[in-house]
């Protein structure tokens, strides 16, 4: 099945409208813009052209091969053609955010506040040129360094992001192990938080052992019906392997939890199209055009009512 990959990404995981689970349909795509950008998916210090010192470990932890010379320059060339898509502004301000970062991670004696302050804006502007796998790398770095709950989190969640979005599988299974990693450490500080047990049992869902990722899922679920993610997330692996009947099962009810959740209407709309039942796809997918406030999910709505 063909998966359509959007750069939409809301406040936190969470928040994230994961169009890529989708099936492609009418939406409309622009291959090569989009292959260009998920895979630039690469190291903030390749694709800046920068020579300020990456921090000890990046070359042999941010999931590239940098042993290869060959796939050196298959990065550096993906890096090329990405940054000929990002405006001079982003560039800037990216550069900006980068050097504050580094001027203040080798300032002695900085506080912890300063330096946090200082990844955030610029794992926000990497995330906005879609440099996901950087973001969660210095991210990690944070998190490595200081292990507190929010830090192994926001690690975690940057990660399955990147994971999400990355083309290249090799990419793409080195987040997702990433993002289990730091779930792990979650749960093992917060065991019932199962908002990132259910991210964590996304994970495995690509590993050799998919069901154990889906038996987590169903775990959570028959704990607690009403659990939002769980449900939304077992509804997009039904989505992934085309199982309609069960996906629109699964965000009806997330609906009827959520009902003011756009995606979640985007969701259950595509699902009915998918099994023949247009008028009640065409209500979802209008609910969806009429209330998002996202460009991309209200032009996804959109084209999904196009092909009705």
């Amino acid at each position: 099945m063909q998966i359509k990959q959007y750069s939409l990404i809301a406040a936190g995981v969470g928040l994230t409208a994961l169009l890529a689970f989708l099936p492609k349909g009418v939406v409309k795509n622009d291959d090569e813009a989009s292959a260009n950008r998920d895979k630039s998916v690469v190291s903030s210090s390749s694709s800046l052209n920068q020579t300020d010192e990456i921090p000890e470990g990046h070359s042999e932890d941010d999931g590239h091969d940098h042993s290869n010379s060959e796939s050196t320059e298959e990065t550096q060339n993906a890096t090329t053609q990405h940054l000929m898509t990002v405006s001079e502004e982003d560039k800037e301000l990216l550069n900006s955010a980068r050097s504050l970062y580094f001027e203040v991670s080798k300032t002695e004696n900085v506080s912890h506040n300063d330096e946090h302050q200082a990844l955030e804006n610029f794992v926000e502007q990497l995330k906005k040129i879609s440099l996901f796998d950087s973001a969660a790398y210095y991210l990690a770095i944070e998190a490595d360094e200081n292990p507190t709950l929010g830090h192994n989190l926001a690690a975690a969640d940057a990660y399955y992001e990147a994971s999400v979005f990355a083309i290249n599988p090799t990419k793409a299974s080195f987040a997702s192990d990433k993002a289990r990693k730091y779930y792990e450490l979650v749960l093992t500080q917060e065991p019932k938080n199962t908002d990132a047990k259910a991210q964590l049992a996304m994970t495995y869902v690509t590993t050799p052992n998919p069901m154990k990722g889906i038996a987590m899922l169903r775990e959570i679920v028959e704990q607690d019906p009403n659990h939002a993610k769980a449900i939304e997330n077992l509804g997009l692996l039904s989505v992934q392997s085309g199982q309609y009947d069960k996906a629109v099962t699964r965000f009806e009810k997330l609906v009827e939890i959520k009902p003011d959740d756009v995606s979640a209407h985007l969701y259950l709309g595509v699902s009915y199209k998918e099994i023949g039942a247009k008028e009640k796809a065409r209500k979802e997918l209008e609910f969806v055009f009429e209330n998002a406030t996202d460009p991309a999910l209200k032009e996804a709505a959109k084209e999904y009512l196009k092909g009705l």
